[in-house]
């Protein structure tokens, strides 16, 4: 409704910025059920998502999102729902927005020794890795998030798939996630796939 109705006034960027976060809920909220999802899916997520922030912050964040071989390789490959996207959103809210200047968000996603690798990587602020991860503790943030979606997938795919995580203060973070090739050409659940 909100949608139509900036469309009926002629709104264009605001009728383009609910359909994206209309997207969005779409694949957090209502697809809550599958724990698979096509990753072109998954990435249309993401893309929204960075879209969305890109046209609130302007030139203040960029991203890029790069597919090695081209994106059609990866089109139907499966990956659990929502193991990107919070990857990015955390990348976006606690990398680069406490961050003076613009950053950048790569996200790159290849195939190696049937092992589908989504690296994403910001310019932010970084955070000390090791505090993390021997106390559990920061004062800024908990990085529940970064944790979360690692059990997650861990739980989904076993443990030698999940988050690997490099962090640097002052330079940026590096989330590679770690996904076997799962190949989704009979799944008929979701929208596209």
């Amino acid at each position: 409704m909100i949608e139509m109705s900036a469309a009926m006034n002629q709104d264009k960027e605001v009728q383009e910025m609910l359909y994206k976060l209309s997207r969005i809920y779409q694949g957090k909220i209502f697809r809550k059920n599958e724990h698979f999802i096509c990753l072109k899916e998954e990435m249309e997520i993401v893309d929204f998502y960075l879209s969305l922030q890109n046209s609130r912050f302007g030139e203040k964040i960029e991203y890029s999102i790069f597919y090695d071989g081209g994106r059609e390789k990866y089109q139907n490959l499966m990956v659990p729902r929502l193991s990107i996207e919070p990857i990015v959103e955390n990348a976006v809210c606690h990398g680069l927005e406490p961050k003076d200047e613009s950053g950048h968000i790569l996200v790159k996603i290849s195939e190696s020794d049937h092992v589908l690798k989504i690296h994403i990587e910001d310019n932010g602020v970084g955070f000390d890795l090791e505090k993390i991860v021997e106390k559990k503790e920061d004062k800024n943030h908990s990085h529940v998030g970064l944790w979360n979606t690692n059990k997650m997938i861990r739980n989904l795919c076993g443990t030698e798939y999940g988050l690997e995580i490099t962090s640097e203060i002052g330079k940026g973070t590096v989330v590679v996630v770690l996904l076997p090739v799962r190949n989704g050409e009979n799944y008929v659940e979701g929208n596209d796939c």
